[in-house]
């Protein structure tokens, strides 16, 4: 019997028992025990897979940690799945009629996928540009915000519109930026 559902923190689900609820005391953290974490202003992301996760893994504890959420990496301008989720050059995110999908070009075809969220994390300056709310069938996502969607599968123009492919060097300077930011701001704790 599955206890836990999905363990990054952005949304995670526990049964509500005597035994799952004092779980978060037992060894395997690999941020600090319970006591340390809870009396500490730092953060320490308990919640995600260093901290619960890694408690539930060690216990060999029941966990559903497919990664049925599109998990927005924010390295990136362009939105693309973070970690080693697969990306394609050509893809945009969007909501159609309550779901949420990724559409993108591989060999030559256009294919979707249904996600049950997308985290955005961290994302500012995102506006709704959407004209009529009321007769809402479906939305585009990107970094600049949510954008009025036909119906019925994006087209490879709109992938290209709303979610712009700029190359792969163009990235590549995306995440060595990243990287000299992180590594300037350890350098300066």
């Amino acid at each position: 019997m599955v206890i836990i559902i999905l363990n990054l923190g952005h949304l995670s689900l526990y049964r509500n028992t005597k035994n799952v609820n004092g779980r978060y005391e037992k060894k395997g953290s690999k941020v600090g025990n319970f006591k340390e974490v809870f009396n500490n202003n730092k953060s320490y992301a308990f919640d995600e897979t260093n901290g619960i996760y890694s408690i539930y893994k060690e216990n060999n504890f029941p966990v559903y940690d497919k990664r049925v959420f599109a998990d927005i990496s924010m390295i990136y301008k362009r939105f693309r799945l973070a970690l080693n989720d697969i990306n394609y050059n050509e893809q945009v995110f969007f909501w159609e009629k309550g779901k949420v999908y990724r559409a993108y070009k591989e060999n030559d075809i256009i294919k979707k996928e249904e996600y049950i969220y997308i985290h955005f994390k961290k994302r500012k300056n995102m506006e709704v540009h959407i004209k009529n709310i009321d007769n809402l069938n479906g939305f585009y996502i990107n970094d600049k915000g949510f954008f009025d969607k036909d119906e019925g599968l994006p087209t490879i123009e709109n992938i290209k519109k709303y979610n712009e492919y700029n190359g792969k060097i163009y990235e590549m300077l995306e995440l060595l930026k990243f990287n000299v930011k992180r590594y300037i701001k350890k350098m300066y704790k």
